[in-house]
């Protein structure tokens, strides 16, 4: 069997990570998202086609991202976590989040059979739609929590996809993920600061709406229209 060694190093908000990984041919799920990772890094993200939202929940953060018809979305959330083994054991915890201990990523990858995102279909869905799922996980950064997903989130699940997504740690993917997700996240935050700053009149009566409204269409008219 050939092993041979993937080094990538990466400078991500000050700090240098050096990644060293040994595979087998065979390109294992942790690889894959090495290798996105390290493609990232080296890329113009400003050319991405990527949509950053938030919520449902407090600390849900998503990023969205569509390179033809391949998508790739992360969600970084807090988890049901457990300060002790005692807390664990008697189901006592809390939602937190919190670096290098109670934190979590959903990623879901896919070859999509048109250019649009498929993020907010329910996963079972997907599963029946002809598209192909490269990959869907969670991950987390220790077992001192899990989870705690909504009956909708579940539907169509196998209880094998459910603890895969919701409980298992799988360690193996956590690093590439939260790595994925940092990128991305520098990136949206960069769009964010980078964004002009229109100075909008308020609306105090008929007049200030009229004028609005043909302030709209004359955008409309100079970015869309037709010219001969």
């Amino acid at each position: 069997m050939n092993i041979f060694i993937n080094l990538c190093q990466r400078k991500v908000k000050g700090f240098f990570i050096i990644m060293t990984t040994t595979v087998s041919n065979s390109n294992t799920e942790r690889q894959f998202l090495i290798d996105i990772a390290c493609l990232l890094q080296r890329s113009d993200l400003s050319k991405l086609d990527l949509r950053t939202t938030t919520g449902p929940q407090k600390h849900h953060r998503t990023h969205s991202i569509l390179i033809d018809n391949y998508e790739i979305s992360i969600t970084r959330t807090p988890v049901y976590a457990y300060e002790t083994m005692l807390h664990q054991l008697f189901n006592r915890g809390d939602w937190q989040l919190l670096g290098d201990r109670f934190e979590r990523y959903e990623i879901y990858i896919s070859e999509n059979m048109y250019n649009i995102r498929m993020v907010e279909v329910p996963f079972a869905a997907i599963l029946h739609s002809g598209y192909n799922v490269v990959m869907h996980h969670g991950t987390m950064a220790s077992d001192m929590g899990h989870y705690r997903a909504r009956s909708y989130q579940k539907r169509g699940l196998t209880s094998k996809q459910q603890y895969d997504l919701y409980q298992s740690p799988n360690y193996h993917l956590f690093e590439p993920c939260r790595d994925i997700f940092t990128l991305l996240d520098c990136e949206s935050s960069r769009r964010r600061l980078n964004m002009p700053l229109n100075n909008l009149s308020p609306i105090r009566n008929g007049q200030d709406m009229d004028n609005v409204r043909n302030r709209m269409l004359g955008c409309i008219e100079q970015r869309l229209l037709k010219t001969k």
